[in-house]
């Protein structure tokens, strides 16, 4: 088998796995007591972190009501199922409109368990500061369990992330001062992005790309609105 049926085969078992997830605790609403327990996600060590993780996370962006202005009761449902559900990996980002504030307010009781994850879109040390601090208000924590670096689309960019006012200096610092938990050498600084001509360099520096699977959060949102289209 190659590698590329490989994957898709692990990517559709694992979106059957999620959806049977969801529709069995759906449809324990209206049973007994006695229904069987919903299935438990497969998990994997997320990167060189050692933390093992359930192999879905929530994110907030994309067509859901987790970034959309004016829903916060929307995803705030969202984002309990989520957690009813075993979800432990939670993504945002500083420019994910709202998304920021509604997971900081319904993640705090839970934080000990979860594994919290915010980006920035800056490449300068001071602009990636600001996010930082603005990120960690909204999120109603003291630290980020990774902090990444989005949308990276191009060579010279990581070059100015890089540089001697970069917006690595701003992690180095977080890291430091204990806002962010994981960094290079364990493989956590995060990088997003669409663009493969980048990817051997992430490799090569040792960096880890992650990516949530957003389009969870419209399986979340119809689970909890019986009928939805």
């Amino acid at each position: 088998m190659t590698e590329g049926k490989t994957r898709r085969n692990f990517l559709i078992t694992s979106i059957a796995v999620t959806g049977g997830i969801v529709t069995t605790n759906a449809l324990q609403q209206n049973t007994t007591n006695t229904a069987t327990p919903p299935a438990t996600m497969p998990e994997r060590v997320l990167g060189r972190t050692e933390v093992n993780l359930p192999i879905f996370g929530l994110g907030g962006a994309g067509q859901t009501p987790l970034s959309w202005e004016g829903k916060e009761g929307d995803a705030a449902a969202i984002i309990q199922r989520a957690l009813e559900l075993g979800f432990r990996y939670f993504d945002t980002a500083a420019s994910y409109g709202p998304s920021e504030d509604y997971l900081g307010k319904v993640l705090p009781p839970h934080r000990s368990k979860l594994f919290l994850a915010s980006k920035t879109d800056q490449r300068d040390r001071d602009g990636a500061w600001r996010e930082l601090e603005r990120s960690l208000k909204r999120l109603n924590t003291d630290y980020l369990d990774l902090w990444q670096l989005h949308r990276l689309s191009s060579s010279e960019e990581l070059d100015t992330i890089f540089s001697p006012s970069g917006a690595i200096k701003a992690l180095e610092e977080a890291r430091q001062q204990k806002l962010v938990r994981f960094l290079p050498p364990d493989g956590s600084l995060g990088i997003t992005s669409s663009f493969r001509s980048i990817f051997s360099k992430i490799s090569k520096l040792g960096l880890l790309s992650t990516r949530p699977l957003n389009k969870l959060a419209w399986l979340l949102r119809n689970s909890l609105e019986p009928g939805r289209p």
